[in-house]
């Protein structure tokens, strides 16, 4: 971020290298080890000068030191301290989340931290008590010496979402993690301070690493640069940029601003009174916003939601199939509206409400109902499932038993509830049988 002040390098340097570790102390002038202190962490101590930082540079959210990098990144949220959903489960691709992340220096040439160690009877150097991620070096050449370590961070980066809302623009799976987002409760990263990380241990004995040197552990984050490995001087790196500081913040504000959390506007949801009542994407039928497909909206690619029919691009329900009336403006794509058939009328096979709940891990249920015979020389038109109750569910979604028996009138519905929610969906089977009213041959699409 250009302009960081030398205040805000000089704390990102502590907290990078100390944070949640051991403090070491300077040891004496005399040839015996200084006593063994157990330290209050770091972390804690740190925490009202990154406070400071905080408000000085207007962040947009608390710096907090990240113990463990690669656990949390850009983008995760989640209800409290639980980080752990990300924005990419609610976009159609990465490239809208990419394009969506700014990326800028964090202003600093270079961020050095300096300290000494002592090394074990076996030659371990305990890297893990200054900070939590490096990891163990052992060199039995240096058994027993006071070490002097310099920890560094290159390349550093910010990285920032400027604003949640764009990652949304034109999404079709936002409405799965606004519940979340939307909640009074929610965080998320906003932005991550990314960088290099070095760290040299030098000793004064002459042949201290001359036998050699190997990472304890996992070696995956860091290797050894055996290339300016020396008898007193060894330095490993990380192979990639790790994130080491956070700023998180509820990502509410900003998606009411922008009429995401208000109840009105996405999918199922009330038409909102502005002039786009919608999402994009989104028809506002019966003061409700419905998806392509879905019947009186647009079609989706001349497909229709429950089992609609596409007639000149909009999804009609009862009429404009092979059978039926004729709509009021024409029959679906391949069908002629003719008369000398006898009249056909649509009637209730089933009208039934089901009941779920989410329960702590959430449920996906397929509920089935219905006859396998509508009889009486009925014919199935259409079914259609309505969420009745619940914020936090879906039911929108079903289809027929037997795709290709016009006299099966079974109908298999998903209903999807989120944890703690509960969901009532109102499922409706329709057939069509001769008109006995209708004296005259009805036009008909054939």
């Amino acid at each position: 971020m250009p302009g960081i002040a030398p205040r805000l390098l000089c704390v990102a340097v502590v907290f990078v290298f100390a944070c949640g570790g051991a403090r070491l102390t300077a040891p004496p002038n005399v040839d015996v080890p200084p006593p063994a202190v157990t330290p209050e962490p770091l972390c804690k101590v740190l925490a009202p000068r990154l406070e400071g930082v905080t408000r000085q540079f207007n962040l947009g959210g608390a710096l907090v030191c990240e113990e463990v990098p690669g656990i949390v990144t850009l983008g995760q949220f989640g209800i409290g301290n639980q980080l752990d959903r990300s924005l990419l489960a609610c976009v159609d691709s990465n490239t809208q989340f990419t394009n969506s992340v700014s990326i800028e220096p964090a202003a600093v040439s270079s961020i050095e931290y300096t300290t000494t160690a002592t090394s074990d009877a076996s030659g371990s150097i305990g890297l893990g008590r200054i900070a939590p991620w490096l990891p163990d070096v052992k060199a039995a050449g240096a058994a027993g010496e006071q070490l002097h370590l310099r920890l560094s961070v290159t390349e550093a980066t910010w990285e920032s979402l400027p604003a949640v809302g764009r990652v949304f623009e034109a999404q079709n799976h936002a409405f799965n993690c606004l519940p979340t987002l939307c909640h009074d409760n929610a965080k998320m990263v906003y932005k991550v301070l990314r960088g290099r990380v070095k760290v040299e241990i030098q000793t004064k004995q002459a042949k201290g690493f001359s036998t050699g040197v190997t990472l304890l552990g996992s070696s995956a984050t860091f290797a050894l640069d055996e290339a300016s490995k020396t008898a007193q001087s060894v330095t490993l790196g990380s192979n990639d940029k790790l994130v080491l500081a956070i700023v998180t913040k509820a990502p509410k504000a900003e998606l009411s601003d922008e009429g995401r959390c208000d109840g009105c506007g996405s999918r199922g949801e009330p038409c909102c009174e502005n002039a786009s009542k919608c999402d994009d994407g989104l028809t506002c039928l019966d003061s409700v916003c419905r998806p392509a497909g879905y019947p009186g909206a647009p079609c989706d690619n001349n497909k229709c939601m429950n089992s609609g029919t596409c007639v000149r691009g909009v999804c009609r329900t009862g009429c404009g199939a092979e059978g039926l009336a004729c709509c009021d403006n024409g029959c679906a794509e391949g069908r002629q509206c003719q008369t000398g058939q006898p009249a056909r009328r649509e009637v209730s096979m089933l009208d039934e409400t089901v009941e779920r709940s989410g329960g702590l891990f959430g449920t996906d249920a397929e509920v089935e109902l219905g006859s396998a015979a509508c009889g009486n020389g009925r014919l199935r038109s259409r079914f259609a499932i309505t969420k009745v109750e619940g914020d936090s569910a879906h039911c929108d979604e079903a289809a027929w038993i037997e795709h290709n028996d016009v006299n099966d009138c079974r109908v298999s519905a998903h209903v999807r509830v989120f944890p703690f929610g509960k969901a009532r969906c109102r499922i409706q089977v329709f057939a069509t049988e001769v008109d006995p009213s209708v004296p005259k041959p009805q036009a008909l699409c054939k």
